[in-house]
């Protein structure tokens, strides 16, 4: 098993495929899912490091981004599946790929071979996986507290990349707060590369975070308020 990335990144089943990549975030007040404030998600395993995208044997995982980017299979992009700011596979966590399909109402049922699968990125909300030995898993969302975001509403229930139930608990944060972000940008992060460093640069400003992120993440940068 190739473990997934630290927050929130499923794991894959070994051989060659790629597990999921995990969040970065900032969190204020209490390391959880529910305190963060600037989330930038990772991105989607592929089925195995030898297929170019859109040709033969593409397994390729999606990118980050505020609507995150699908996945491939056989070469063919899947349309639907994908996270944004109020659906995935989990809030802050992506789904492994597994040998009976996903436990995820939404989720692909029907699973396709044993190795090369895929697993999907941790976000805002995690990724889903293909389930395929010639498929890639969903890149995952990304999501800064401001204005305009769209706010978690009531309790929400997280699960585990298998989809086993952690808990519920609700969102600590609303737009009243004076630690809230402006002039956010969302960049998705790149499918191809296959491992290559590929690097995104913002030129400095005063007052503002910034984030750099490789091959298949987001790339996020906010300015604060304070």
């Amino acid at each position: 098993m190739n473990r997934g990335g630290y927050g929130g990144g499923g794991s894959s089943p070994g051989y060659a495929s790629g597990s999921g990549g995990g969040q970065t975030a900032v969190k204020f007040e209490k390391n959880d899912l529910f305190h963060r404030v600037i989330v930038s998600g990772g991105g989607g395993g592929s089925d195995n490091g030898g297929g170019t995208l859109q040709q033969s044997d593409d397994g390729s995982g999606g990118a980050g981004g505020l609507e995150a980017q699908r996945f491939n299979i056989d070469c063919m992009y899947i349309e639907n599946l994908s996270a944004n700011s109020t659906f995935g596979f989990s809030f802050g966590q992506g789904e492994s790929s597994r040998t009976d399909g996903s436990k995820n109402p939404y989720g692909i049922k029907t699973p396709h071979g044993f190795t090369d699968r895929g697993s999907a990125g941790g976000g805002w909300y995690g990724g889903f996986c293909s389930h395929h030995n010639n498929g890639g898993a969903g890149g995952v969302s990304s999501w800064v507290l401001s204005d305009n975001a769209i706010l978690p509403k009531g309790e929400l229930t997280f699960y585990d990349e298998n989809y086993e139930e952690i808990g519920q608990d609700r969102y600590a944060y609303d737009t009243s707060v004076s630690f809230k972000f402006f002039d956010v940008q969302h960049e998705s992060g790149v499918w191809e590369g296959h491992g290559k460093l590929i690097i995104t640069y913002y030129p400095l400003t005063s007052h503002c975070l910034h984030y750099i992120h490789f091959n298949c993440n987001a790339i996020m940068y906010a300015c604060s308020l304070s």
